[in-house]
């Protein structure tokens, strides 16, 4: 049987990133979700390095602070995709990486939306 479907908002339209670094979302406790089904749409990549300007990881931890990947990375900007999402592990974030070109210019805006699977006990 499956659970009930929850909205979930990761990264809400439109949201920008300008200038070399890491940015995560704030981890979210997912321990009573079994997983999701999110789009994920990132815009055109503005500058960036020559080799991997953009990297979005999708990451689980159990103690929020040792992550892994709950997914393969996303490295294509300028594009719309579905994901599916597991949840092995009680956190997740949403750690996007950019690479700044030789003069220091990069940004992309991005938006993850989708729902969540509530654990069903009685299953």
């Amino acid at each position: 049987m499956t659970g009930e479907m929850v909205p979930l908002v990761v990264l809400p339209r439109f949201t920008s990133y300008v200038g070399a670094g890491t940015f995560s979302t704030a981890p979210m406790d997912v321990s009573e979700f079994t997983g999701g089904e999110v789009t994920f749409w990132r815009g055109p990549l503005v500058g960036g390095a020559a080799m991997a300007p953009f990297t979005t990881h999708f990451e689980g931890s159990h103690d929020a602070l040792n992550w892994t990947a709950v997914s393969p990375p996303v490295t294509s900007a300028n594009a719309s995709s579905w994901f599916a999402l597991p949840f092995p592990k009680r956190w997740f974030r949403v750690r996007v990486v950019l690479q700044a070109d030789g003069s220091g210019v990069v940004g992309i805006s991005l938006w993850l939306a989708g729902a969540i699977e509530r654990r069903n006990p009685t299953a």
